[in-house]
């Protein structure tokens, strides 16, 4: 989303201006993606009906920097629906 390096954050950005706001970078890695491997109908959107692979972070990815990411933390992740990972401290 903002062009940096995460194995470099020291690194300059690399073409910053064509970096994603925060909102295209969660559709494109989603629906996008979903789109893009021809699964549209099963993945990349949150509904009946669609496969429940969801992962949740320790922050709201739309709010704050978007460099912030690069330390988030994953509290669940789900696949097909079921609990593939949850964190030692989530409750």
């Amino acid at each position: 989303m903002t062009g940096g390096s995460a194995l470099d954050p020291a690194r300059a950005p690399y073409h910053p201006e064509r970096a994603f706001a925060p909102r295209e970078a969660l559709a494109a890695a989603t629906s996008g993606a979903a789109f893009a491997g021809g699964f549209e109908h099963a993945y990349g959107r949150i509904a009946p009906g669609r496969y429940a692979n969801v992962a949740v972070l320790d922050r709201d990815p739309l709010v704050g920097d978007p460099g912030e990411l690069l330390t988030a933390s994953t509290i669940l992740t789900l696949v097909h629906g079921e609990v593939a990972y949850r964190a030692p401290h989530a409750d």
